[in-house]
């Protein structure tokens, strides 16, 4: 669901910062193909010296497991635990199923109501409602755009996602927010920063500790109030 991927050029001086380019407002790409959002800021903020390319969400995983000294900004889940080095929590958001208006009048709130439902190819959020059990069909694209779509011409019943995301997109499709219902919150969902567990003691030290300076300033606050996002 969640990515950034930032390759250590030299030390924490300078970093290369892939990000995913389909969850806006968390990372993507504006019309003029510049790279925005609260993954961005934040990068900026705790790492000073970054430059940005997009990156699809599976291969960042892939290449920061792969390769020392890299960052990504992701959800922490049992699949990806022992694959990475997780240096600190960065931020919560409310995960919701959005449903269409009238939907749990009819048909309850209960999650295995839900016989198919919307998510983001390669999200945790796969891994979530495994855990919880979800009987129904698990509906994977490429970004919410298409979830919100396939949602309000009822090619889907629901559509899973934080809520960050999902009233962004909702806004951003020029929607009304009234034409649909949330359940939950589903559960809160963390985003941390991870690096690969090839990465050396040093680096890893070094961006604990640049991490946890942030952490402590008004900028972390300042900027993820700007995005509804809660602080950790």
């Amino acid at each position: 669901m969640i990515s950034l991927f930032l390759l250590h050029k030299t030390l924490i001086a300078s970093y290369l910062v892939n990000i995913s380019d389909n969850v806006p407002p968390q990372s993507g790409l504006n019309e003029k193909n510049i790279p925005e959002g609260l993954i961005i800021e934040l990068s900026k903020s705790i790492f000073k010296e970054v430059n940005f390319s997009a990156y699809p969400l599976a291969r960042a995983l892939e290449t920061t497991q792969k390769e020392k000294d890299s960052l990504l900004f992701v959800s922490r889940t049992q699949e990806r635990e022992n694959n990475f080095y997780w240096l600190d929590k960065i931020y919560s958001t409310e995960v919701y199923i959005y449903v269409n208006s009238g939907w749990i009048k009819k048909n309850g709130s209960s999650l295995n109501n839900i016989n198919n439902l919307g998510v983001i190819y390669g999200s945790s959020l796969i891994q979530i409602l495994k855990q919880k059990n979800f009987r129904g069909e698990i509906s994977t694209v490429y970004s919410n755009d298409q979830n919100l779509k396939k949602l309000s011409s009822g090619r889907i019943n629901g559509w899973i996602e934080g809520q960050i995301i999902a009233e962004y997109i909702i806004k951003k499709e020029k929607m009304s927010s009234k034409k649909f219902e949330k359940i939950g919150p589903i559960f809160e969902n963390y985003t941390w920063i991870a690096t690969s567990i090839k990465s050396n003691e040093k680096f890893i030290k070094q961006s604990k500790k640049m991490i946890e300076k942030f952490k402590k300033g008004e900028d972390y606050k300042v900027i993820l109030k700007k995005f509804s996002a809660k602080n950790v």
